[in-house]
């Protein structure tokens, strides 16, 4: 789920539906849609630390197996105020022994965003009454040590 001004995450998976294994180095790429900011990118195996705010870039250099998929890698994205919906988002996968690169990128397009559920807020009614407790109970301890007799 998606909320304005808040934040989701995107999954990307990475299977492999070719008729042999990957031998080289895997690359997963995601520039992100305007107005999404990446927060992380995390998954088991996953190098993601040459991502950055804008751009997502993730590598793994061990087998994958035909028919195979590696673990997830999760994004999590803050949304800047005023993004507008759709928004679309697609990644791709890239290694050099890839004998089909036409079915290497994925996409999703989020349709609506949800909006955060209000803090509670106090008035300015609540807040005076918070203040006079507390003057209360500060004027109450102070008469409490003022009239304890010296020790």
């Amino acid at each position: 789920m998606f909320t304005a001004d808040g934040g989701g995450a995107y999954e990307l998976r990475v299977h492999n539906i070719g008729k042999g294994p990957t031998t080289e180095l895997v690359t997963v790429t995601d520039p992100l849609p305007t107005g999404l900011k990446l927060e992380s990118a995390v998954g088991s195996g996953w190098d993601c630390r040459t991502s950055t705010w804008t751009q997502v870039l993730c590598t793994r250099g061990d087998v994958l197996a035909s028919g195979a998929s590696y673990p997830v890698i999760v994004l999590a994205v803050s949304i800047h105020s005023g993004v507008v919906v759709p928004i679309h988002n697609v990644a791709t996968v890239s290694t050099a022994d890839d004998a089909d690169p036409s079915d290497d990128s994925g996409s999703d397009t989020v349709r609506s965003l949800s909006r955060p559920a209000p803090a509670p807020a106090l008035s300015c009614g609540g807040i005076a009454i918070a203040l006079l407790v507390l003057l209360l109970v500060a004027a109450t301890r102070l008469r409490r040590t003022a009239s304890r007799p010296p020790s």
